[in-house]
């Protein structure tokens, strides 16, 4: 064989290096998602035509929108409806009660591992819906970056542009962040808890909370507000759906209508933000189970150029890891904006979900206390008494060195009679001075936001399209809808915290439950659950592993 020369050599590798990269004939390079208060007023028509252009294909013949999507008559028939359409769109996430049901509606996945893919597909089969009704090839959907900017868009509080309806306008919306131009809470908006979980996913279903993504199923969760939520999609997911949202269906606050309003979308490009952000801080970290890369498959719907000018696809998690090689885009920056604490290098090595329920924590010391009141605008403590075993068990872990995970404290018996977006902050020996998120006290956020709503449970690993068992698709339903597992947040630091300020008695813990929305007058937080939804949890326990 003829030698190579070096040179020669070194052109061939050059060649191969350009052939494989995406800009390698003529490939074009991602497109960037901004942030939308960056963009200039032709990039943001272009967002809001493109909306209205969809909003159009719902209308009634003699309706004009985006008043038709507004009016709680003013749309076709769900039959008539088109996939490329605004109300089929959010009907994908989530449909309105008496809505008959089409192909792909009602399919959201949610409190577990599939939460972040599935949202990662939605937006990006919506942006090329975007993209094709503006006919500008190059049109991506912004995001809404609430943790630099946590004052609805202006652009989405104006009622009329140039003497028209605006099409970003929504009037089912907190009258706080619509009318008063008040930001969002920072407890609502936060994102250090998330970030600074060690784990992408858990196996153990109800400690989904503590880790960034949720947690492992081996079949599809269409079931909002369950135990199996991941920290990114409680906070700032959860509370920012409740306080954006008014009461009614049609709001942010429901799941059902919140695909509905404009901001929806921009809200979740930012979630999906968080996620690249993660990313970029823990390469490879996702699953690497084939029940997540390529088992479950999800139905969405695409555009093409031939009739209807749509088409079904379906995608499966292991399409989405790399947003700029497998779906063209990237952001502008993925960590702008986001509270980064300090993160360790690697991540958390779980086992394959096929494992589920093989991992589990051995020997925990229990002290429970029940409960048989009902939230309300104002705290509700409980208090818990530690037997002896548990406080020796406590002592030993604040001498040795407590691990993450070490203390949980579990709620079990969430139930609401009727859907509501409510959340209370859970706080520990909470002093007399009062609430306040920023405090050692504090712990988590208990989010109703979903619960005793619709859902379905798929078993399989074959196309979620439209198939399920529902398990209560609609409120009036079921009465007293329960959550079947219970939530579980880690307060390891949070005693420990107590520990160090002296706040820690050791034969009793006090969980203290408040609303902030009923103090909180110059920002928007989720309400308090209204007297006849009855929101409640029946028991709750200290752990100790």
């Amino acid at each position: 064989m003829a030698r190579v020369s070096s040179s020669l050599y070194l052109r061939m590798t050059l060649l191969v290096l350009f052939l494989a990269s995406p800009c390698a004939l003529g490939a074009d390079p991602p497109l960037k998602r901004k942030d939308w208060s960056t963009l200039n007023a032709a990039e943001v028509a272009a967002v809001r035509n493109a909306i209205l252009e969809m909003m159009k294909k719902d209308c009634k013949a003699g309706q004009e929108a985006p008043a038709c999507e507004q009016a709680d008559d003013g749309t076709k028939a769900d039959a008539d409806l088109s996939p490329l359409g605004w109300k089929y769109q959010a009907s994908i996430h989530g449909s309105l009660p008496g809505a008959v049901k089409q192909n792909g509606w009602n399919t959201c996945q949610h409190s577990s591992w599939f939460f972040l893919p599935w949202h990662r597909m939605e937006l990006y089969f919506f942006e090329r819906i975007l993209r094709k009704s503006s006919g500008n090839n190059t049109l991506t959907l912004p995001y809404w970056n609430f943790g630099v900017q946590p004052k609805l868009l202006p652009d989405f509080r104006m009622k009329m542009i140039d003497g028209k309806p605006n099409a970003l306008w929504w009037k089912f919306r907190n009258s706080k962040l619509n009318t008063d131009d008040k930001p969002l809470c920072p407890n609502v908006v936060a994102t250090d808890k998330a970030f600074s979980q060690t784990a992408f996913f858990t196996n153990i279903v109800s400690n989904g909370g503590m880790s960034f993504g949720g947690g492992a199923i081996t079949s599809k969760l269409h079931l909002p507000g369950g135990p199996g939520s991941g920290q990114i999609e409680d906070t700032p997911h959860n509370r920012i759906h409740g306080a954006v949202g008014d009461d009614t269906k049609k709001s942010m606050s429901d799941p059902d209508g919140s695909g509905l309003d404009p901001i929806f979308w921009p809200i979740h490009a930012n979630i999906d933000r968080a996620w690249a952000c993660w990313q970029q801080k823990h390469p490879g970290s996702e699953p690497q189970s084939a029940v997540w890369l390529k088992n479950v498959k999800f139905r969405f719907f695409d555009v093409q150029d031939a009739a209807p000018g749509y088409k079904a696809v379906l995608m499966t998690g292991g399409e989405v890891i790399n947003t700029a090689k497998q779906l063209g885009y990237e952001y502008d920056d993925p960590c702008a904006g986001f509270q980064l604490p300090a993160m360790a290098e690697g991540v958390e090595s779980l086992a394959a979900p096929e494992e589920l329920g093989a991992a589990s924590l051995s020997d925990p010391l229990i002290a429970t206390a029940e409960f048989h009141g009902t939230l309300t605008s104002e705290p509700i403590t409980v208090p818990i008494h530690l037997p002896p075993a548990v406080q020796q068990r406590i002592r030993t872990l604040l001498r040795e060195g407590a691990r993450p995970g070490s203390i949980v404290l579990e709620i079990g018996g969430l139930a609401v009679d009727k859907p509501v977006g409510a959340a209370y902050q859970i706080y520990l020996n909470l002093p007399d001075w009062g609430v306040h998120y920023q405090s050692g006290h504090y712990v988590d956020n208990l989010s109703f936001f979903g619960i005793g709503h619709h859902g379905s449970d798929t078993a399989g690993a074959g196309d979620v399209g439209d198939t399920g068992t529902s398990l209560a698709h609609h409120a009036g339903e079921t009465k007293s809808q329960v959550v079947a597992e219970p939530v579980m947040y880690d307060i390891t630091d949070t005693v420990l915290q107590l520990v160090e300020n002296g706040d820690w008695q050791g034969d009793q813990v006090s969980v203290t439950f408040a609303n902030a929305a009923a103090a909180a007058d110059d920002c928007a937080d989720p309400p308090a659950a209204p007297a006849d939804a009855q929101a409640r949890f029946t028991q709750i326990s200290l752990i100790v592993y």
